[in-house]
C-alpha cells in the first residue's frame, strides 16, 4: 500500500512533540512481505495425520504471527524445523521451503533474498536465514492455504 507524503509528515510532526531534544524523527513504510511454507514431514502411523497437519499448520502460523513479529526481524529456518520437528507424531521433516508470495491478494512487497528458484519464487536462505531488510515484516497471509504439509507415513516393521 502506498502511503501519501501527508500522512508522514502528520506523523512525523506529531511525534516530535515528544522527543529529546537531540533526537530525529523519520517515518518510512515498511514492506509486508507474503510468505509461503512448503513443508514435507515423515510422520508416524499411529498418530492422527490429520490432527499432527492441522497442529503444525497452527504452530508455524503462530511463529509469523504479525503481533509479536517486528520490523526487520529475520525468519530463522532452524527454528521453524524445530518447531515442527517438536510436534508429537512428526518423525522428521524431510524438506521445508519457502516462497515469495506476490501480487493479487498479496502485497506487492519482494524479499531483498536471493531466489533459488525465479520462476517460483522459492527463497535460498543464507545460513538457515531469511534476513530481512530494517523496513521489512515476513507474514504468512493465509495460514490454511499457504502453509502445506506434504505427508509420508512410516509404518512399523517388524523383523524376525
Amino acid at each position: 500500500a502506498i502511503v501519501s507524503n501527508t500522512l508522514l509528515n502528520n506523523l512525523a510532526e506529531y511525534l516530535s512533540n515528544y522527543r529529546m531534544l537531540n533526537d530525529y524523527i523519520s517515518v518510512e513504510t515498511a514492506q509486508v512481505i507474503d510468505l509461503a511454507l512448503e513443508v514435507s514431514v515423515v510422520l508416524d502411523a499411529s498418530q492422527n495425520q490429520g490432527a499432527v497437519i492441522s497442529s503444525i499448520i497452527n504452530k508455524v502460523s503462530d511463529y509469523f504471527n504479525p503481533a509479536i513479529r517486528q520490523l526487520g526481524q529475520n525468519v530463522n529456518i532452524s527454528e521453524i524445523n524445530r518447531i515442527i520437528q517438536s510436534e508429537n507424531g512428526v518423525l522428521s521433516l524431510t524438506d521445508l521451503k519457502v516462497f515469495n508470495k506476490v501480487g493479487g491478494q498479496y502485497s506487492s512487497s519482494e524479499t531483498s533474498m536471493a531466489y533459488s528458484d525465479p520462476a517460483t519464487k522459492q527463497i535460498g536462505p543464507v545460513d538457515n536465514t531469511i534476513f530481512a531488510l530494517p523496513n521489512q515484516i515476513y507474514q504468512v497471509r493465509f495460514p490454511n492455504k499457504d502453509i502445506t504439509v506434504k505427508v509420508k507415513n512410516f509404518q512399523t516393521v517388524s523383523i524376525s
